[in-house]
């Protein structure tokens, strides 16, 4: 007798395809309910009249701040040489005969200078800020310079300095770029690193 095993399955097919349906509906339904309830708790406002994303952005945003915050003090302790019984050696440099120049083509503007050390430390790396205004005192750009020394300057020595400025990119035109020109630029010195340990 021949054995014939179409019938049963074609029944364990339909059947198999039928749960495949039911489980597809049953996932999209679930989940589109799920995002209706997300979306009504999302909208739901407190006492405050605000909601829960406004209350978990403003804790965010918060605790951005406070991290901010606590590196930049961070910072200002390692300006100092990272230690607090190293003495902060900002005050000991000075800056001389800063003036915002022509760049090497239209497309920048540079800033030199001579920074001096009048510490009894030998200065390795000093970092700046540059802060540059327009004609009417409005500030135009902001900028972090990396060190401005090509070596160590040693306790009384002083050294010139180079900082490019780029205005915009090659397919600008001249008059774009013209807009961008510093009238003013303010260096400020924000960390100072030493060869002592």
């Amino acid at each position: 007798m021949k054995n014939n095993n179409t019938v049963p399955a074609l029944i364990i097919a339909a059947a198999i395809v039928i749960s495949a349906i039911y489980t597809h509906w049953a996932t999209v339904r679930s989940t589109s309910s799920m995002l209706d309830e997300m979306e009504q708790a999302v909208l739901k406002k407190n006492s405050a009249g605000t909601t829960r994303t406004t209350e978990l952005v403003e804790g965010l945003v918060s605790s951005v701040k406070d991290g901010f915050k606590r590196g930049l003090a961070e910072d200002d302790q390692s300006s100092a040489g990272g230690r607090a019984d190293k003495p902060d050696l900002r005050g000991k440099l000075s800056l001389h005969e800063v003036a915002l120049t022509p760049g090497h083509d239209s497309k920048e503007e540079r800033v030199v200078g001579i920074v001096r050390n009048d510490s009894q430390s030998v200065v390795t790396r000093v970092m700046a800020n540059l802060t540059f205004r327009d004609k009417s005192d409005k500030l135009i750009d902001v900028s972090g310079s990396s060190s401005l020394l090509a070596h160590p300057l040693k306790p009384g020595e002083s050294v010139g300095f180079e900082i490019d400025r780029t205005l915009g990119d090659f397919g600008e035109d001249e008059a774009v770029l013209a807009t961008r020109k510093a009238a003013v630029v303010a260096v400020q010195i924000v960390s100072v690193e030493t060869s002592e340990k």
